[in-house]
Parts: structure tokens; sequence; C-alpha cells
């Protein structure tokens, strides 16, 4: 059933979700804006003028999106990043967005050396989909799409695992930071984090900027 919100509680929620309105990366963002529209008059008063995003992109995403929600397998071209375009039959499990980009997370159903394979696709980069009819699947009980958030240094393939030291003092920074990915470890004298790497420059700029210190390689 409807309810009424006070003046101050509209204002507040309005500001509270403002920013994911404002965040190409949130892949629910015009819903989010049309549900503010309902409930704070200032808010539906700048409607008008919200950004116009892209039509394919959007269309695209609106696609992956509902086959997510429905257990509906989709049909989608994806462009990958040396250029090629290929057709792929996806179960779309999860999205995230990672340095304003959004990622899906999805299990490729048409590869028949490897059905099942998980695994993660830029969503700019398809250039259509469309929900396979009859063709339904389940979300795995244990999945968790934070297990799937990649950090900066991350994308693409694996070089090597990387470990670095961390000062005592920004221990539950680094942790809320890393999420799902890599391992802490303690040896006795100092606490280390062994993660994945892809990109060495990447990891080396983040790991300045976090405050930990290069170990291996």
């Amino acid at each position: 059933r409807g309810a009424e919100l006070a003046p101050t509680d509209a204002a507040a929620l309005e500001l509270a979700c403002r920013p994911l309105v404002d965040d190409p990366s949130f892949p629910l963002a015009d819903e989010l804006r049309l549900a503010l529209a309902k409930i704070s008059r200032a808010f539906s008063e700048t409607l008008a003028v919200g950004r116009v995003r892209d039509g394919g992109a959007s269309r695209a995403l609106g696609t992956l999106r509902s086959c997510m929600t429905s257990g509906t397998a989709a049909r989608a071209a994806y462009v990958d990043a040396r250029g090629s375009r290929s057709e792929r039959t996806l179960a779309p499990y999860g999205f995230f967005s990672l340095r304003g980009s959004l990622y899906l997370v999805a299990a490729r159903l048409d590869d028949e050396a490897n059905p099942g394979t998980v695994r993660t696709y830029r969503v700019d980069r398809f250039a259509s989909a469309r929900p396979v009819e009859g063709m339904r699947f389940s979300v795995p009980d244990d999945f968790s799409v934070e297990d799937w958030r990649k950090l900066p240094f991350q994308m693409g393939p694996v070089a090597y695992e990387g470990r670095f030291e961390v000062p005592a003092e920004d221990e539950p920074d680094v942790r809320r930071a890393a999420g799902a990915q890599g391992s802490f470890s303690d040896d006795g004298d100092r606490l280390l984090w062994a993660v994945d790497v892809s990109d060495e420059r990447a990891a080396a700029r983040w790991a300045v900027a976090t405050g930990l210190r290069p170990v291996d390689p």
C-alpha cells in the first residue's frame, strides 16, 4: 500500500539516492529517477533535464537485466577488447560497477568445451541482446556478485600473484577495499595480503595509494 513521507524524510531519501541517479555504472538509475520523482516534488522538477543514456547500450542493459530477474537466457552480441564481435548465449547472474563502468557476471551456456563457464563482461561492449524464450536457468545458491567484483588492477588475464604488506593501522580499510579478492595471512611479524594481479603498474599505483608495501614480486 502507499505511504506518505514527511518532507524531511523525502528530502533525506533524495539526498542519499541522488549520487546513484547520476552514476552511469548503476543499472537501475532510470528506475530510481522515476521513483524519486514520485516522492519529491523538487526532484520531479529536475527530471526533464536528466541525462539521457545511449539508446543501444540502454536497450541491451535492459534486456540483460530483465533476463537476470526472470531467469531467462539471453542471446547477446559482444565486442571484446580486441574489437572482435561474437554472439553467445548467456545466463546473467549479476552486475557490479568498477571505475565508472558496469560489468555483468554471466555463465556461458553455448560453450560446448566448457559449459556453464562463468565470466565477466563489460556491459557497454554488448551491441545487442535478446531473450531466448524457453531457455531457463537458475543462479547457483552459493553465487555472490561480490566474489567477482574486481579491483582496478585485476581486469584482464592474471599475470601473477602479488603479495603486499599491510600496516596494522590500515588493516580495516584494506580489508574493506579488498572485498572478496585475495587472502590475508600473518607470518608472525607482519600481515600479508596475496592477490591476483593483471596489471603490474596499476597494482603498484593502487598499493601506494592504499598505504600498502609491495613485497613480491
